[in-house]
């Protein structure tokens, strides 16, 4: 599978007020940078700017202080196909565009700092407007390329 190493994936750091041990909703906001000239079309399922993305696996949290991987609930879900047009995002060459994705039932302990970081595979991702996508292409997704993404990783404060 490719690196599609010109997408830029960067998390925003978040500064939180809630209280120690209960399960918190945190807001992770998320921008993707095209390099390219072009404009490109990308999924959203199972990436970092799927609305559900706090759930499917996409990020992955820890205590920077004692190193410990913080639990989160993860689901597997099934999509009808083909996708549909609103399932796609279109960014144009040389732009950002942001994202806010939750990360629901968190346990977070005050005072402490926590490292938050996505990574994956995008499942389709076209070199071409969202307009041009076609339903054919849609139905075979193996028309699109596919590649990993990497965020940076962000630290998150509980107040």
């Amino acid at each position: 599978m490719q690196s599609l190493s010109g997408l830029q994936v960067n998390l925003a750091s978040q500064q939180l007020a809630t209280e120690a041990l209960s399960p918190s909703t945190v807001p992770i906001t998320v921008s993707i940078y095209n390099p390219a000239e072009s404009p490109i079309t990308i999924l959203k399922w199972n990436s970092p700017i799927d609305a559900r993305a706090g759930v499917l696996g996409v990020f992955d949290v820890c205590d920077t202080g004692s190193g410990e991987s913080i639990p989160l609930d993860i689901i597997k879900i099934s999509r009808k196909l083909p996708p549909s047009l609103d399932d796609l995002v279109e960014i144009s060459g040389g732009k950002t565009v942001h994202f806010t994705v939750d990360l629901p039932g968190v346990y977070f302990q005050k005072g402490h700092e926590y490292s938050v970081y996505a990574a994956g595979t995008w499942h389709a991702v076209w070199e071409k407007p969202r307009s041009d996508v076609t339903a054919s292409q849609l139905t075979d997704l193996g028309s699109a390329n596919r590649g990993e993404f990497h965020s940076n990783v962000v630290l998150v404060k509980l107040q």
